[in-house]
């Protein structure tokens, strides 16, 4: 800290030069009507001085605040993003499944149309081998999955 200033929270600096220029400023002359009591100059200058630091705290609160209100925009938008991006993925996983349902159903007409007996686990392997065709087929053809 630098001799004659005074530190007040995240670098604000108050000049000790100003605030004792406050405490001895002149004031006004004024048309007095009746007795008055004055403060002495001390006081005067105590109160000046605090009310330095408590600008200097406010100034410091505010833009604090301000600070804090543009990171919980960018999270707002940034989850806004996370929503979008969830959302078009979901998409492609209802289409992928619903074509691979199809295959499914096209597999179990064509094995029921011609009679054939396969066991559970060919159909199920016939059924993967379907999915996962579709599947590449949406993988390389869609620019969200490019992307990732």
């Amino acid at each position: 800290m630098k001799f004659g200033t005074v530190l007040i929270e995240n670098s604000y600096r108050i000049k000790k030069e100003v605030l004792e220029k406050s405490k001895t400023a002149a004031t006004p002359k004024q048309k007095h009507v009746g007795p008055r009591q004055f403060p002495n100059n001390a006081y005067l200058g105590d109160t000046a001085e605090e009310a330095a630091i408590t600008a200097a705290y406010k100034v410091a609160e505010a833009e604090n605040k301000s600070f804090v209100a543009a990171e919980a925009a960018k999270e707002a938008e940034r989850v806004s993003k996370m929503e979008e991006d969830s959302d078009n993925s979901l998409q492609i996983y209802k289409d992928l499944f619903d074509k691979c349902w199809a295959q499914l159903q096209h597999i179990y007409h064509f094995l029921k149309l011609n009679e054939l007996c396969w066991s559970g686990i060919d159909v199920c392997i016939l059924t993967t081998i379907a999915c996962v065709t579709h599947f590449n087929a949406v993988y390389l053809s869609s620019e969200l999955w490019l992307d990732c």
